[in-house]
């Protein structure tokens, strides 16, 4: 039986220069099933990998991007908690109020 490549492995085929889609898609594919993608997160490899976006190997280069990407930080939203400033409120009415006269 014919093992598979180590992530590590995987990786540092993906990432040399004369890697195509050919090689890349089922690599690409075997990374993306590991529980742990550490490897993924360091200096470089998004680049590696974004190379392979819009060709053969584009979707499973697009899911393994996602699942290494960091999550989104939204700032909490203060709207309709009462915290609202008065004057943007205030100010449009200030300012229909000054239209009309």
């Amino acid at each position: 039986r014919i093992s598979s490549p180590t992530p590590k492995e995987a990786l540092a085929l993906v990432m040399s220069d004369d890697a195509d889609a050919e090689l890349a898609k089922p690599l690409l594919r075997h990374l993306s099933l590991q529980p742990v993608l550490h490897d993924l997160r360091e200096p470089g490899v998004r680049g590696k990998l974004e190379r392979f976006v819009w060709g053969e190997a584009g979707s499973e280069a697009r899911f393994l991007l996602c699942r290494v990407a960091e999550p989104l930080e939204i700032p909490a939203c203060s709207r309709g908690t009462g915290r609202e400033s008065d004057e943007s409120d205030s100010d449009d009415a200030s300012g229909a109020e000054g239209d009309s006269t």
